[in-house]
C-alpha cells in the first residue's frame, strides 16, 4: 500500500511538472475574411502557446484590411483601364499566419518550413514562405510592424511577383513602408516614416556616399543581399516613401508595379520583365509636353527629399 501511495505521488508530481509544457504548446486558431471592391481574402491566424489580446487582434485585422485596400484600390490599377486589381485566382486569396512567443519553437519550425528554399539566418525573427502562402513570425515588442511587414510580402507576391519574390528593392521597400502602419492616430490610419532609415540616408547623402540610383536599381539578388543589405533596405524604403509622397511619384510607382507583375502570356511577361526600372522612370517620370523629367529628374528630387533633414510627415492612407 505504501509503495502504491509513493507511485501515485510521483505520477502527480510528474503531471504537474509537464503541465506548463502542454500549456505552452496550446494553439489558438481563428479564421478571418476581408472584402473590398470585389476582392476577397481569407486567412487564418494561429498563435502557438499563447492567446493574443482581443484589442491587439482587432488592430492587426484593421491593419491587414488597410494593406488589402491599398494594394487593390491603388497599386497598379491606373494602367488597367482604371479597373481595380482583384484576386482572380481563389488560391491566391488565402494565406496563413503562425505566431510564436518562443524563439526556440520559432527557429525549429522555421528550419522545417524553409527546407533550403529561402535564405534564413539564426538571427531572423520572421519570414514569408510564398510556396505555402505562410507568414511565420516570432512575436517581440514590435508585434504590429513585423506582422504588417510580412503581410505586405504576401500581397506583393500574390498581386505582382507570382511566387518569384520579384524585385527585392520593391518587395522589401513596400514591406518596410507598411511596417510603419499606425492605427492609434485619432484622425485614422497613417503610415509613420522610418526615422532611422531616413536619418541614415540623410547623413550618407551629405557625405555623397549613396550609390547612383541606376546602379542600385540594377543590383542582382546576390548583390542586394550582400554586405550592404541593411543600406539596401533603407534605400528601398526611401524610394517607396518618396513616391507615395506625391501624385507624380504615386503614378510612377503604379507603372513600376504594373511592369513587375507576373502572369499573362509568356511572351508578354518576358517583354514586361525585360524593361528595366531605370528605363521606365526615364520614359514616364514627369515627361510630356514642355516637361523635362526622366531618371535624372527623379533622382534629383529623391535626393532633395533626403536632403531636407527633417523626418518627413506621416502619410494618411
Amino acid at each position: 500500500m505504501k509503495i502504491n501511495k509513493i507511485f501515485i505521488i510521483l505520477v502527480v508530481l510528474y503531471l504537474m511538472a509537464i503541465a506548463p509544457a502542454y500549456a505552452q504548446e496550446e494553439s489558438h486558431i481563428a479564421e478571418y475574411t476581408d472584402s473590398f471592391e470585389g476582392s476577397k481574402i481569407s486567412f487564418s491566424m494561429e498563435s502557438r502557446g499563447f492567446a493574443m489580446e482581443e484589442e491587439s487582434e482587432k488592430l492587426v485585422l484593421k491593419g491587414i484590411a488597410r494593406i488589402h485596400r491599398v494594394f487593390v484600390g491603388e497599386f497598379g490599377s491606373k494602367y488597367k483601364k482604371n479597373k481595380k486589381r482583384t484576386f482572380q485566382n481563389k488560391a491566391d486569396a488565402n494565406f496563413s499566419i503562425k505566431l510564436f512567443n518562443s524563439l526556440e519553437e520559432f527557429r525549429k519550425y522555421a528550419l522545417t518550413i524553409s527546407r533550403g528554399k529561402i535564405k534564413f539566418s539564426g538571427e531572423g525573427r520572421a519570414f514569408y514562405a510564398p510556396w505555402r502562402k505562410l507568414l511565420v513570425i516570432y512575436l517581440k515588442s514590435d508585434t504590429f510592424p513585423t506582422i504588417f511587414h510580412e503581410v505586405s510580402h504576401f500581397f506583393y507576391d500574390s498581386q505582382f511577383a507570382g511566387g518569384t519574390q520579384g524585385k527585392l528593392w520593391l518587395n522589401e521597400g513596400l514591406a518596410m513602408y507598411f511596417q510603419g502602419l499606425d492605427m492609434f492616430q485619432a484622425g485614422g490610419v497613417t503610415v509613420q516614416p522610418n526615422e532611422r532609415a531616413y536619418l541614415t540616408l540623410n547623413h550618407l547623402e551629405k557625405e555623397k556616399a549613396l550609390p547612383k540610383l541606376k546602379d542600385y536599381l540594377s543590383l542582382s539578388r546576390e548583390e542586394w543581399t550582400g554586405k550592404d543589405e541593411g543600406l539596401n533596405y533603407y534605400i528601398g524604403w526611401s524610394l517607396i516613401y518618396f513616391m507615395m509622397d506625391s501624385e507624380d511619384g504615386s503614378d510612377m510607382l503604379d507603372k513600376i508595379l504594373e511592369y513587375s507583375k507576373a502572369g499573362g502570356s509568356v511572351k508578354k511577361q518576358k517583354k514586361r520583365h525585360a524593361v528595366s526600372v531605370a528605363s521606365l522612370i526615364e520614359r514616364y517620370y514627369k515627361t510630356g509636353k514642355k516637361k523635362k523629367g526622366g531618371l535624372k529628374k527623379f533622382e534629383d528630387e529623391w535626393l532633395a527629399f533626403l536632403k531636407e533633414g527633417a523626418v518627413p510627415a506621416p502619410h494618411n492612407i
